[in-house]
């Protein structure tokens, strides 16, 4: 599944104007990158259709991600060094290069949903396709919007000892939103219910925070040694976390079973179960 994606997004690329800024922007999209987001919309997508072959909806999520990745690597962000086990972008090219890729990367993630919408003429959903392509578009700009990852981003930045945010929002806002935009547009362009978005939702962001949480584990360490309060683990300790997540488990899995996920309820839930088992 990861291939067949892979093969589309670069397609796709391949057809931007050849530009410096499309060698910057292919750059940034290589590498080990692990594709989850995407990969969730087909998974999702794939459960509702066996059939489904339009991929732009899953490139749309990979190019507005790694827009968001450019920009925190930047030095007035994180200032990290590498991205994807290689050199970020703003230092294996320049920092103007790396501002203006990631500006572009959002427009074309809209260029993918508009391309994915006149796809669905080939399909079942064609008479729904305005409302998939609205619906698509308001999580979308949610996800890239001021009260979106931006805001996560921020408070991932001002967080400190003495200037504290809630962590499941902050969880939410830079993690969780684009888990968000996965599961609906997976669900949406798959054909699934309008009715059955809320359960969606609900389970995407359940995903999302435990996501994260179960990050917070990989990084005790380190972030032990920098950031305590800003890790969920470090902050409210093992046992309460590990009750926390089987609480949402349960949760998350009732939902997807509900949607009729289960190839994606045990896509998703056996990996968390085996991370726990590791950190108990």
């Amino acid at each position: 599944m990861k291939e067949a994606f892979e093969k589309a997004l670069f397609f796709e690329i391949s057809k931007w104007e050849n530009s410096k800024l499309r060698e910057a922007a292919l750059y940034a999209l290589q590498g080990e990158a692990k594709r989850i987001r995407p990969i969730i919309a087909l998974w999702i997508a794939k459960e509702l259709d066996p059939d489904y072959e339009n991929y732009h909806p899953m490139i749309a999520l990979e190019l507005a991600h790694t827009s968001s990745l450019i920009l925190d690597d930047l030095p007035c962000m994180d200032d990290a060094k590498t991205r994807r086990n290689k050199q970020a972008l703003h230092l294996h090219y320049n920092e103007q290069e790396a501002i203006l890729v990631a500006v572009g990367l959002i427009s074309e993630s809209y260029m993918q949903l508009h391309l994915g919408a006149a796809k669905l003429n080939d399909c079942g959903a064609a008479n729904r396709r305005f409302e998939i392509l609205n619906q698509s578009l308001h999580f979308t700009a949610l996800a890239g919007g001021l009260s979106g990852a931006p805001l996560g981003q921020w408070m991932d930045l001002t967080i400190s000892p003495i200037h504290s945010h809630p962590l499941e929002k902050l969880m939410q806002k830079k993690t969780g939103v684009f888990f968000e935009s996965a599961f609906v547009l997976g669900w949406l362009f798959g054909n699934g219910s309008l009715e059955k978005l809320p359960l969606v939702v609900e389970a995407s962001n359940i995903f999302g925070i435990m996501f994260q949480i179960m990050d917070d584990f990989l990084d005790l360490e380190e972030d032990a040694q920098e950031r305590p309060y800003a890790n969920y683990v470090l902050k409210n300790g093992k046992a309460e976390s590990f009750r926390y997540l089987e609480q949402k488990k349960e949760r998350l899995s009732a939902l997807l079973e509900q949607l009729g996920l289960f190839k994606l309820q045990q896509a998703l839930l056996e990996p968390l179960e085996h991370l726990l088992l590791l950190h108990q």
